[in-house]
């Protein structure tokens, strides 16, 4: 039969609904923690289904990368009207450009792979240029040629999708050039296991305000299975309960004592929680910051958290998606053409540009042509420009060399 204490910690691994219970249960009966597995589907379902704090972190990202605007280039001219705006802006039938990006965007930090169908005509002088984007389930199985990918199925059905018709957009794998990338979570499994189990034990001692503890009858062991199991339905009654808060329910007889009273505060939940959340944003580069996390800020203002974001997260990504899609998609209208983010219309990125102008627009000794060259800009202004006021007294018809030769500047 057991003593009571095994059979309590046999009723737990069995009505526990949550890791945190099966967790304590095996470690009452000498059992090791376990680890969520290595699995997209785990990732999605017990990670961004389940997870606040990740959540936090793929949806504020994913919103901040589809604000940002596309442009399309032909030999570095800027092009204001073409069909491949529409497409991207319509992307289906059933769901917006923005939307499908944004799925794809999940899809690639969570689980390391995305992959998006691109619908084309079959003939006619649109032949092979893509006219409609859709996602397809984050877990698709890859058909493996000789030493090259031929086609891609869903694991629910038996059709296969030619390898030219689907974008399939993975992360680096440390193992090398594999067919499959690799998600960030594999790296921060045991930190998102103990985040979800932190939340469920805090929920769980919200939920029951957690008894204080158990009186227990000793001898029990001897009292047969019937009496066993009347014991198993006690407890659940006893146990559970906001009004069982703080309370020692007694088995009758004489007594043994279990302590049950492991506050949150001892457990260090809200700490762990915590910690877990910053290394899940340092997982994703994400500046833990923007989610008002108080305690890691180390910057003055919300354009500076925002410039971090774009620089350390959301260029490298929407770069990288941008470089794939070129040759899935745009290549197709024309090689001579160009479809980019274009982070010159992101006002926190220009943010050091204010401020560059306003220092050049005093540095009067710098041609027009060194100054372009700073900015990264093109001109067609040449020389200097000095302003009036610099002119010494009775040299205002002097031309600009002389000018500068009257303060030094050859």
């Amino acid at each position: 039969m057991g003593s009571i204490k095994e059979r309590f910690a046999s009723w737990i691994l069995k009505k526990g609904e949550s890791n945190i219970f099966r967790s304590a249960a095996a470690t009452m009966v000498g059992g090791d923690y376990v680890m969520m597995a290595d699995n997209p589907s785990v990732y999605m379902n017990d990670g961004l289904s389940k997870n606040p704090d990740l959540f936090s972190i793929i949806d504020y990202t994913t919103k901040v990368a589809i604000s940002v605007p596309w442009v399309l280039k032909k030999n570095g001219e800027v092009i204001e009207e073409h069909e491949i705006y529409d497409i991207w802006e319509k992307g289906n039938p059933v769901s917006r450009g923005k939307h499908v990006l944004g799925t794809a965007i999940r899809q690639r930090l969570v689980t390391g792979n995305t992959f998006i169908l691109g619908e084309s005509p079959e003939n006619g002088v649109n032949q092979g240029k893509v006219k409609e984007l859709w996602n397809l389930p984050y877990d698709m199985i890859i058909k493996k040629g000789d030493r090259q990918i031929v086609g891609y199925k869903n694991k629910f059905t038996d059709k296969v999708i030619p390898a030219e018709k689907v974008l399939h957009w993975k992360a680096d794998s440390p193992e090398g050039d594999l067919y499959y990338g690799t998600s960030p979570l594999k790296a921060g499994r045991m930190v998102l296991q103990q985040s979800n189990d932190a939340y469920m034990a805090n929920s769980r001692s919200l939920q029951n305000l957690g008894v204080k503890g158990l009186l227990t009858r000793e001898g029990l062991d001897n009292a047969g299975p019937e009496k066993a199991k009347e014991v198993s339905d006690k407890l659940q009654q006893e146990l559970g309960g906001a009004d069982k808060f703080n309370k020692i329910p007694i088995a009758g007889g004489k007594y043994g004592y279990i302590n049950f009273s492991v506050s949150p505060s001892d457990l260090q939940l809200l700490e762990s929680q915590h910690r877990s959340f910053q290394t899940m944003c340092n997982l994703f580069a994400f500046p833990s910051d923007l989610l008002n996390d108080k305690d890691a800020s180390t910057y003055n203002n919300i354009s500076a958290m925002m410039r971090k974001l774009y620089t350390d997260l959301e260029i490298p990504l929407l770069e990288d998606f941008a470089d794939i899609f070129h040759d899935f998609f745009v290549k197709s209208w024309g090689d001579d053409l160009s479809f980019r983010p274009d982070w010159s219309q992101i006002d926190v990125l220009q943010a050091n540009k204010k401020e560059l102008v306003e220092w050049l627009n005093s540095c009067w000794w710098m041609s027009a042509e060194r100054k372009a060259e700073i900015m990264e800009e093109q001109t067609e202004l040449k020389g200097y420009y000095i302003p009036s006021n610099l002119i010494p007294e009775g040299m205002q018809d002097i031309d600009v060399t002389e000018a500068l030769k009257a303060y030094g500047i050859e």
